[in-house]
């Protein structure tokens, strides 16, 4: 006869007492709350006793059940120690509706127009299988529990008993219901207790035979002794009578302090399981405090700060499934929007009100802010390659951009027209030009090396600094190209920066190494 928790809502009351009667009829012991909860008893409390010391879990599955806050708080429980759920369809409910626990397995359907007894036959045979694992696995979390809460030495287990546990744990990963990681712990402090006491006997019988052998050393001494001379054996005999009782006194001085800090060691355990427990207690109470508000109108942010404080006690999955699926419930950004590709760089204009993105489809976007109203101004049409930086003169009347293949483009802020191109040719290798891409007859090809930062000296208005991804740093005319300047570097550069008055330059390369130039030279 196996122990059944049958878990319905209060709407399915009828079939679930024509279930019930039918499950009695195949003698199976039912628990459930209309006959198994006393008057004036914490309700919840029992109903988790009922689900721990059952063998099965029977759900009665429902969109009434589907939708009760106390039938998932059961149904969690009955998973949370790892017992065997039985789903019994009494009403369709939409698969993807019901909760990953129970969508997971095989349902039996036993609706208004389903063969009752065959479902009933094969609900009697899901219980039945492997019946005998079934009921030790309940009996050994049962005992676990009792264990875990009142933290009682004499409750783990011993002998025989502990032998067949640990033979349990180690052949049952792969049956249902699998072992629960609180009767691992269990069966581990009752194998640690077990081997603690065996050798507390060992010593003690060491000690004792000791104390044997001295004795008898003693009387052997006392025996020669009085056979050589009464007087000398009498003084042999006081002084071995004197190392006797010293030899008592420090066994017993000794077993007081190894005592004593049995007893403090003890005292500390006890303290520190305690405060776990309160510490996981308190944490279980928010979480299920956080589970029943979560559908509650209006009371999304209570259960969020009841979830962020079960997570803060001590951190769980139910916790934390609960607070991902408030954050996505939470108030979005005033706005948001995508380009295609990767967003490289984005740069404020100096009133604050305009922004501009660039991105690695090879786009660049320009943003007006009005209060919370977001709108686009200009978005340029995809260039050869992802635009890798963006920079602005002083008076923001020019946007110059940087793209993967090193073309640098002059763009008007406001519409998004280009107004120069540049690129720079000749050998990879060498200090090579940087000539007008509209304008250029000089035949040669464009180096390809990208872009990596682009700054504009504030104190001349046209002069800019390109910072090219092997080392170059050439600085021109931004309207005419012209070559005022070139620097390079012997590392990879990997971001550069302009003092504000425009008289350094700083790069940083991958390697770790910074280096300062001096651009009033």
């Amino acid at each position: 006869m196996a122990k059944l928790f049958v878990s319905y809502s209060r709407r399915d009351s009828a079939a679930a007492r024509k279930l019930i009667e039918a499950f009695r009829s195949i003698e199976q012991d039912v628990w459930v709350d209309w006959e198994s909860i006393p008057p004036a008893v914490d309700w919840l409390e029992q109903i988790f006793r009922g689900i721990e010391e059952a063998d099965a879990f029977i759900f009665m599955i429902s969109p009434d059940s589907i939708a009760s806050e106390v039938c998932k708080v059961e149904l969690n429980r009955a998973a949370q120690n790892n017992k065997r759920i039985i789903p019994i369809v009494l009403r369709d409910v939409p698969p993807k509706d019901t909760p990953e626990s129970i969508r997971k397995l095989n349902w039996t359907f036993i609706r208004e127009g389903d063969n009752f007894e065959e479902g009933l036959a094969k609900v009697k045979t899901a219980i039945e299988l492997d019946l005998d694992w079934l009921e030790e696995h309940r009996r050994l979390q049962v005992r676990s529990l009792e264990w875990h809460r009142k933290k009682d030495p004499s409750l783990l287990l011993r002998g025989r008993d502990l032998r067949n546990a640990r033979h349990m744990l180690a052949t049952a990963t792969a049956k249902d219901p699998t072992p629960t990681d609180l009767q691992t712990t269990f069966i581990q402090h009752s194998a640690k207790s077990e081997r603690n006491r065996t050798i507390t006997w060992i010593t003690t019988g060491i000690a004792v035979l000791s104390l044997a052998l001295l004795s008898f050393l003693a009387t052997e001494a006392r025996d020669r002794a009085v056979t050589a001379q009464t007087a000398e054996a009498q003084q042999r005999q006081t002084a071995v009578s004197a190392l006797t009782e010293e030899a008592k006194q420090r066994q017993t001085a000794v077993a007081a302090l190894t005592e004593e800090a049995k007893q403090r060691q003890t005292a500390v355990a006890a303290e520190a399981v305690a405060v776990q427990n309160e510490i996981a207690a308190e944490a279980q109470r928010s979480a299920a405090r956080a589970q029943i508000y979560l559908n509650r109108p209006g009371e999304l942010y209570t259960s969020t700060l009841l979830a962020i404080d079960s997570m803060k006690r001590l951190p769980s999955d139910e916790a934390e499934e609960i607070l991902r699926r408030n954050i996505s419930l939470l108030p979005a950004p005033v706005k948001q929007f995508a380009q295609t590709g990767r967003i490289n760089a984005l740069t404020f204009n100096s009133q604050g009100n305009t922004f501009f993105t660039a991105s690695a489809d090879g786009t660049t976007c320009a943003w007006n802010i009005e209060e919370e109203t977001v709108k686009e101004l200009f978005c340029t049409l995809p260039g050869p390659a992802g635009v890798n930086a963006l920079a602005f003169n002083s008076d923001a009347s020019l946007l110059i951009t940087g793209d993967q293949t090193g073309l640098v483009q002059i763009l008007n802020p406001a519409t998004g027209d280009v107004l120069q191109a540049f690129q720079r040719v000749g050998p990879a290798s060498a200090q090579t030009e940087i000539v007008d891409v509209e304008n250029s007859a000089s035949g040669q090809e464009p180096t390809g090396i990208p872009v990596r930062n682009i700054s504009i000296r504030p104190t001349r208005e046209r002069k800019l600094v390109v910072t090219y991804d092997d080392g170059q740093t050439p600085i021109f005319d931004p309207l005419t190209g012209k070559l005022s300047a070139r620097i390079s570097s012997v590392s990879r550069p990997n971001v550069s920066g302009l003092s504000p008055n425009g008289a350094w330059l700083a790069t940083g390369s991958e390697n770790g190494r910074v280096s300062i130039l001096n651009l009033t030279e």
